[in-house]
């Protein structure tokens, strides 16, 4: 593999323990890992193959976004109107999700990863809801993204239309998953998904918690969105054994205190998705994670689905949980942008058990990495690297994403992928389910 200098860089944002913040900085890239990074003096006489000028940009970690639905998303975006209830919005879910097919899910899933790659997303959790795991796992492999993958079980009957599997046979599939794409695989891990404690049995959550630890992995599931059902999810997670470092809980919004300090005294890791979360259950959603970072918690975020937050941008999502905190507490401190990039990079990278390979840049980590130009007016004037990229830019000052020291993001388009094909494609997918299905868009104007 080619060596990688990238020299004279106005603004490194390390992300490292020491928090450093270089100007004029150089990293050194060697198989696939920063076996350098500093001040330009220390480097002037280090050779590579690939030399790139770093004047006028930034370069800071990959995002880690740790709860993305990549299969559907894409496909039914602005199929289901924004007024939607929740319950009924997951039932449409549903029933468009399980009648794609696997090149179906294959050309969605493409698309997804292309708009997390270009928004600055290296590393990734898919939580589940596919319908054949080898056309996520083909996608991913195509793009070069870092994935944790998956499929959701629910083996109990349930309002939200979600297809009961038989215990059994949920556990089953679920064993082979692991076997066939466990951490053996470069870019590739699997994680136990049962879909949320109000979809499974005792067995099947005590279940999850064995196969985690005996094939060293973890666990996800969902938490309710809605107050009126949310009540003793977590309580029953750790009754089942099933809370821990292994087990990661999106969109606890509704956890009391009891609760929180439950997730925390076990380690739990947590997802805070903030733009699908105020979609379904309103700005004060985002009060729990004040809450939860007080407490030490490991805190994530996640874009969720092309449907539900409407974009996958790591940046949008961090900029807007910086803002509805501040709204929710009502002026009493929120998350600085400075945390609010940790929950992006580190503390994602923490939750999903990534920590010692990715998340910051530091010698002996992989190289994943983004290089902005911030000769731009949405950078301009740039005295604050943080608060500038929290509050003003997003992807489209992204000129380059690595991925172990690989380019898979150049000049802003992802390099192995023709993007205006793909987009067709999806288009044509999205009309084809939904005219098997007989689903119209729900729009508030009329079209002729």
């Amino acid at each position: 593999m080619l060596s990688t200098k990238i020299e004279g860089i106005s603004w490194i944002i390390t992300l490292d323990r020491d928090r450093r913040i270089i100007r004029d900085g150089t990293i050194i890239i060697e198989d696939g890992k920063i076996s350098g990074i500093g001040v330009s003096d220390e480097f002037r006489s280090a050779k590579a193959d690939i030399v790139i000028n770093g004047k006028g940009k930034l370069v800071a970690p990959g995002f880690v976004d740790c709860h993305a639905h990549l299969s559907y998303g894409h496909s039914m975006r602005g199929l289901i109107s924004d007024t939607t209830p929740h319950p009924e919005y997951l039932r449409r879910v549903f029933r468009f999700q399980s009648s794609m097919k696997p090149e179906e899910e294959y050309h969605t899933t493409l698309l997804a990863i292309t708009e997390l790659l270009k928004n600055g997303c290296t590393s990734l959790l898919e939580p589940g809801l596919v319908n054949d795991v080898n056309s996520v796992v083909k996608a991913v492999t195509a793009t070069g993204i870092r994935a944790v993958i998956g499929r959701s079980f629910a083996d109990m009957e349930n309002s939200i239309g979600m297809h009961q599997t038989e215990t059994g046979e949920a556990i089953r599939q679920t064993r082979q998953i692991l076997t066939s794409y466990g951490r053996n695989r470069k870019r590739v891990r699997a994680w136990i998904m049962p879909f949320s404690p109000d979809c499974c049995s005792d067995e099947f959550l005590r279940s999850a918690a064995e196969l985690a630890e005996r094939h060293d992995a973890a666990i996800t599931t969902h938490c309710s969105r809605r107050r009126e059902s949310a009540g003793l999810q977590i309580t029953r997670l750790g009754s089942a054994g099933a809370l821990g470092e292994r087990m990661l809980l999106a969109h606890p919004i509704f956890a009391d205190d009891r609760e929180l300090e439950l997730i925390a005294s076990t380690h739990t890791r947590a997802v805070f998705c903030p733009s699908s979360s105020t979609k379904s259950s309103g700005p004060g959603a985002a009060g729990v994670v004040p809450k939860m970072l007080n407490r030490g918690i490991t805190v994530g975020l996640g874009s969720d689905s092309a449907s539900s937050s409407c974009h996958l941008d790591m940046i949008r999502s961090m900029h807007l949980l910086s803002m509805l905190s501040t709204d929710v507490r009502q002026g009493s401190p929120a998350p600085p942008p400075d945390r609010v990039l940790e929950m992006g990079t580190v503390f994602g990278a923490r939750a999903l058990r990534m920590e010692n390979e990715v998340g910051s840049l530091s010698t002996g980590k992989s190289a994943d990495l983004l290089i902005f130009n911030t000769v731009t007016p949405q950078w301009t004037a740039l005295f604050n690297p943080v608060s500038s990229l929290i509050n003003s830019s997003d992807g489209r000052s992204i000129e380059r994403v690595m991925i172990a020291g690989e380019t898979v993001v150049e000049n802003g388009h992802v390099t192995a992928i023709d993007e205006s094909e793909l987009c067709t494609k999806v288009q044509e997918i999205g009309e084809s389910v939904a005219g098997r299905l007989g689903i119209s868009p729900q729009g508030m104007w009329p079209e002729d």
